[in-house]
C-alpha cells in the first residue's frame, strides 16, 4: 500500500541498503517502501488459470479471512478520502491478497501519512476482531511504522490524533480510528467481502465503493 507521488513532500535521499540487507525479506520490504512511498503500487496478480486453481484449492475459511482483511483496508481508505485502485485475494509471493490505493489527492504530508497508517492498521484490526492472533499482518505493520515515522518527521500532529507525537501513540490512535471506521461502515465491509468471495480468482479494479453505499438494499 503506497500513497501517491508528491514532489513537494519528497523525503531526502537515503543511502541504498547493502546487498546482504536488501536480500532479506524485511530489508527488501523497507527498501520498497522507501523507494515507492509517493508512488501508487503496481497491481501484481496471478495468471487466470493459476488464480482459478489456487482459489479452488484454498479452504473457504482462509478465503473469508483474506477477503475481510483486504476489505478492511479498502473501507478505511475509502472512508478517509483515498482512491481504491484494485482489490484481490490471490496469493502472490508471501501475501494472501492486496489492496492497492492512491492518496495523491491528500496533499498535506502529515494527513496523507496518517491515512496510510490507518489503512495499514485496519486489516490487522479486522484479523484481531475475528480471533486471528498471528503474524499475518506483519508487512502491514512495517508499513504502519514507516508511516508513523513520516508523521513524526513532519513535526505536526494529525487532526484525528490527540496524544504524543510518538510511534506508539500514533499506532494506538490509528488502531482506534480503524476500529471506529469498520464499525461505522460494517455493511459496506460485508458487501466488499462478498464481492471478493464471489470472484476469488479475479482482481477487482477501480471498485466503486460509493456506488455500493448508494445502492438500495436488496
Amino acid at each position: 500500500h503506497h500513497p501517491g507521488r508528491h514532489h513537494a513532500a519528497r523525503p531526502r535521499a537515503r543511502r541504498p541498503l547493502t546487498p546482504d540487507v536488501a536480500s532479506l525479506p524485511l530489508g527488501a520490504l523497507i527498501s520498497d517502501i522507501h523507494r515507492c512511498r509517493y508512488r501508487t503500487r503496481t497491481t501484481v496478480t496471478l495468471p487466470a488459470p493459476l488464480a482459478r486453481m489456487t482459489s479452488h484449492l484454498t479452504p473457504p475459511e482462509v478465503l473469508r479471512r483474506r477477503a475481510r482483511h483486504e476489505a478492511a483496508h479498502a473501507v478505511a481508505g475509502w472512508a478517509l478520502g483515498g482512491k481504491i485502485l484494485a482489490l484481490d485475494i490471490q496469493p502472490v509471493a508471501d501475501r494472501g491478497g492486496q489492496c492497492s490505493f492512491s492518496l495523491e489527492e491528500l496533499t498535506d504530508p502529515t494527513e496523507r501519512n496518517w491515512v496510510h497508517l490507518v489503512i495499514c492498521m485496519a486489516g490487522n484490526q479486522a484479523d484481531l476482531a475475528h480471533g486471528h492472533h498471528d503474524d499475518g499482518a506483519q508487512a502491514d505493520l512495517v508499513q504502519a511504522l514507516v508511516a508513523a515515522a513520516a508523521i513524526i518527521s513532519t513535526g505536526r500532529t494529525p487532526k484525528d490524533h490527540r496524544g504524543e507525537l510518538t510511534s506508539d501513540a500514533l499506532l494506538a490512535t490509528a488502531r482506534r480510528r480503524a476500529t471506529e471506521l469498520l464499525a461505522t461502515h460494517d455493511q459496506l465491509l460485508d458487501q466488499v467481502m462478498q464481492r471478493l468471495l464471489a470472484h476469488p480468482h479475479e482482481s477487482w479494479c477501480n471498485p466503486d465503493l460509493d456506488a455500493l453505499v448508494q445502492a438500495p438494499a436488496a
